[in-house]
């Protein structure tokens, strides 16, 4: 693989961890109102695809956003 394909794939996986963490905000946002601060700040530094995923699916589940929060 060339180095520029390798960008590409990097650029495309960033690009999929961002729309699972906006994913994510505009899940609790639409369910619970305003995301505190911190937990926004605590989803976008994560990069870790799998740990999005499952934390999409307990936006879309939790029954509070304390119960969300639980699971970071």
């Amino acid at each position: 693989m060339t180095l520029g394909e390798q960008l590409i794939q990097e650029g495309r996986k960033e690009g999929r961890l961002q729309i699972l963490r906006e994913d994510i905000l505009d899940i609790l946002e639409a369910r619970f109102g305003d995301v505190p601060a911190e937990l926004h700040e605590r989803i976008e530094t994560l990069a870790e695809e799998a740990r999005l995923k499952s934390l999409h699916r307990h936006a879309a589940l939790a029954g509070s956003l304390e119960e969300f929060r639980t699971t970071m």
